[in-house]
């Protein structure tokens, strides 16, 4: 919402432009008021008036940043990740799931108050998934840690590390396919030319999973 469009509402509150006179301001407003008395019942109200000669220190402070943008997300994500390899050292993999999405949440909201672009915003929000696969594994749970492995590595395929390479395999092998390869899921993963989705990776690895 720019400048002048702020300034033209908050004028038009008063019933017109600024060359008014305060008395003509004064008698549209007595009669704005009378015209709704007439056509609404009685209620109690609070109106804010505000002075024409302070428009500018209002819009001011309309447009200066509120208490929410000095939140350190990235702390947040970081007590939050802590909290959860915490809860689920100690077998509590319920409390863990729930914070590692507030983990997740976190992320999110730093990169929207950074103003970052898709890709960086799912390299950020995908790195808390390898977490969740490992909390998977821990409950044997294979098949849905593989979505979440899968996604991490490939929100991260133009930067990779070792890792990777060797988390997808290990969890690959645990899943068992009968009819899926390692290489059909590396060529998966190479022809994907948008940045990394979790719902379409979910949605191909049930592929998988349906195939056997």
């Amino acid at each position: 919402m720019g400048f002048a469009y702020l300034k033209g509402f908050l004028l038009s509150l008063f019933g017109g432009s600024a060359t008014k006179s305060s008395v003509e301001l004064e008698v549209e407003s007595a009669a704005q008021s009378c015209e709704r008395i007439a056509e609404a019942p009685p209620r109690f109200s609070r109106e804010v008036v505000i002075p024409l000669d302070a428009i500018d220190d209002v819009i001011a402070a309309l447009q200066a940043p509120s208490a929410s943008d000095q939140v350190d997300y990235l702390y947040l994500a970081a007590e939050a990740g802590r909290d959860a390899k915490a809860a689920a050292k100690t077998g509590n993999f319920d409390t863990a799931w729930g914070l590692f999405h507030d983990q997740k949440q976190a992320y999110l909201q730093h990169a929207q108050s950074q103003g970052w672009g898709a890709r960086q915003t799912l390299a950020l929000d995908a790195s808390v998934h390898e977490d969740l696969a490992d909390l998977l594994r821990l409950e044997k749970r294979h098949r849905e840690a593989f979505p979440h492995i899968l996604y991490w590595v490939a929100a991260g395929r133009n930067r990779p590390i070792k890792r990777h390479t060797e988390k997808l395999r290990a969890h690959f092998n645990r899943c068992k396919f009968k009819n899926t390869s390692l290489h059909d899921v590396e060529v998966y993963l190479s022809s994907r030319k948008s940045p990394a989705s979790y719902s379409a990776i979910q949605k191909q690895v049930k592929r998988w999973v349906d195939a056997g």
